[in-house]
């Protein structure tokens, strides 16, 4: 999609080496176009409402300098693309209209346009001027392309998931009860047959075979019944690591996963440990399936990052194909042979209650990268 974006606008070499070029000149001025792209907030009361605190502008605030940063880089390639992408996906997330998304776009094109028409001819001809001007409007077009592009589809994804989870939810819950009750049962006659037949090899494999069904039913019901109650965080302050390790050790493969922890393994985070919890057993899981070297090829990596905490799970295996990347977080979508396809749908699910997100990407070197940002609220009951 970039590529033709880039030859649609005619953004060519010349252009990409004026951006690069006007960096150092322009740079000084980004704050003021930071200050004027809020201020056009502050003035639009719908734009405003998007925003929950002064925290979170304020974190909105540092992603547009490192944008405005990233828009005179020089570089203009897949990574870029992708963090264009990213923007875009974080509008949905704050459930900016598209129409406004377009307007805060002309909010800084034309700050910049004017940024540049007051450079100084002994800083930088006429001539040049006029082309970096140029320049700035094709970027500017690529940009908000991407972003659009990447909002219709995130968009038309979610309103997929809503309608498969609305239809779920109406039968979810009868199912639930139905099926528990004799899942139960058979727990139980499982039990008493081991009793019985102590000593049978044969008799003991099948049982096992038995109890191993039983078990991903349970799990499956209790993902169904999870996605279905849609219940908000009860957060509390506790520490992370006790979280990730009882997460790991209710895991077969779990003590084998390297486990990294930033800055150190002693911090703690406002949060709904239940769902956090289920949220890294669902996507060290998901890893572990896809790893090439089983759970040995899987790494967890987690950081708390002012008031966000990130948690990175990566695999060694084939990584995410891109013809399917777009649909993995759809509710019964799977590519598994045992899979139902609840798993990722309610890390989204989890994350978005906890004000993050869950992203999805490929390795440079190889495997799939998951990606889950969760805020950590100030409070210890919220």
């Amino acid at each position: 999609m970039l590529d033709e974006l880039v030859r649609y606008v005619g953004f060519g070499d010349e252009d990409a080496e004026l951006l690069a070029e006007a960096r150092p000149l322009v740079e000084p001025s980004f704050q003021e176009v930071v200050d004027a792209f809020y201020a056009a907030i502050e003035a639009n009361a719908r734009a405003r409402a998007v925003f929950e605190s002064e925290a979170q502008i304020a974190r909105h605030k540092r992603s547009l300098r490192n944008w405005l940063e990233s828009l005179f880089g020089g570089v203009y390639d897949t990574a870029y693309f992708e963090a264009r992408a990213s923007i875009g996906y974080a509008h949905v997330r704050i459930d900016l209209d598209p129409s406004l998304m377009i307007a805060a776009m002309s909010v800084v094109r034309d700050r910049l346009s004017f940024i540049v028409g007051e450079l100084e001819d002994a800083i930088l001809p006429a001539e040049r001027r006029k082309k970096l001007a140029r320049a700035v409007h094709r970027i500017c077009d690529i940009d908000l392309a991407i972003m659009l592009e990447t909002y219709r589809d995130d968009y038309m994804a979610r309103v997929r998931g809503a309608e498969r989870l609305a239809a779920l939810g109406q039968v979810a819950g009868t199912i639930g009860h139905e099926l528990r009750n004799p899942l139960a049962v058979m727990e139980t006659s499982i039990h008493l047959l081991r009793t019985r037949l102590k000593g049978d090899e044969r008799a003991a494999r099948h049982l096992n075979r038995l109890a191993a069904q039983v078990s991903l039913s349970s799990n499956i019901i209790g993902e169904i019944m999870n996605l279905a109650r849609d219940l908000p965080p009860k957060r509390q302050r506790q520490s992370i690591h006790a979280i990730v390790e009882d997460a790991l050790s209710s895991m077969v493969e779990g003590q084998y996963v390297k486990v990294t922890f930033v800055p150190d393994d002693s911090f703690e985070c406002c949060v709904d440990g239940v769902q956090l919890r289920q949220l890294i057993v669902n996507l060290v899981t998901n890893a572990v399936q896809s790893a090439s070297s089983g759970a040995s090829g899987v790494h967890l990596h987690v950081e708390k990052r002012d008031e966000e905490l990130h948690i990175v799970v990566e695999d060694d295996g084939p990584g995410i194909p891109d013809e399917i990347r777009a649909r993995i977080f759809e509710p019964l979508f799977t590519t598994k042979l045992r899979g139902v396809g609840f798993g990722l749908p309610l890390c989204r699910r989890i994350a978005e209650r906890h004000g993050g997100y869950v992203r999805a990407s490929n390795r440079p070197e190889g495997g799939a990268r998951m990606e889950a940002m969760l805020l950590c609220a100030s409070g210890s009951d919220t």
